[in-house]
């Protein structure tokens, strides 16, 4: 009687234990340019206004993927660089995933000189997918300092125009609206754009 008790306690555990292994999630992707965040972390919450002047908030984002760039359409160099790279980036995992739903956000971190009509135009040049928003100094803290983003407005020099230094790194957010992945400057397309398709496939995305 005890070998046959020990045989089926040996196979209950057996059997707990593949159970277990068969629900586990997925291991997550090796990346080759970005940093996952695990666990992944909500956002705190915003109100912003695109660019067409309609409200964004947190759950404006549920259900895609979202690259989220902090910037200001006067910048000189960062941001187009870093807008025409993720054009670049999504027409590249778009030809892999076609239906991929991932899309870009640039939140402007200058709400006096870039308001909805300026920012579309800003960013529709780089692509017409691209979706612009921006909100009042209180709300864009709030949302960069929940994040880990610092910005700094400079003096303005003589016939006041001004830079804004700004964080580079472009954040990965996911379907559930939390942050879920960082691509630290400098970015590469090809590992970028790699990084991604394996984010989405081990998602089934």
């Amino acid at each position: 009687l005890w070998p046959l008790l020990l045989a089926a306690a040996v196979a209950t555990a057996a059997g707990f234990g593949l159970g277990r292994l068969l629900l586990a999630p997925p291991a997550p992707p090796a990346l080759e340019a970005g940093t996952l965040v695990a666990p992944p972390r909500p956002l705190a919450p915003f109100a912003l206004t695109d660019q067409d002047g309609e409200p964004l908030r947190n759950d404006d984002l549920r259900g895609r993927w979202h690259l989220l760039f902090f910037g200001y359409t006067h910048c000189p160099d960062v941001c187009p660089t870093t807008l025409g790279l993720l054009d670049r980036v999504l027409r590249r995992v778009r030809r892999e995933l076609p239906q991929a739903p991932l899309e870009v956000l640039f939140v402007s971190v200058d709400p006096a000189r870039d308001d909805p009509a300026q920012l579309g135009r800003y960013v529709r040049y780089f692509n017409p997918e691209f979706r612009g928003a921006t909100g009042d100094d209180g709300e864009i803290g709030a949302l960069t300092r929940s994040l880990g983003v610092v910005y700094l407005r400079m003096p303005a020099a003589e016939g006041g125009e001004y830079l804004v230094d700004h964080s580079a790194a472009i954040l990965l957010i996911d379907p559930q609206v939390r942050l879920a992945g960082v691509f630290s400057a400098p970015q590469r397309e090809e590992d970028m754009s790699r990084d991604l398709v394996a984010i989405l496939r081990s998602h089934g995305d």
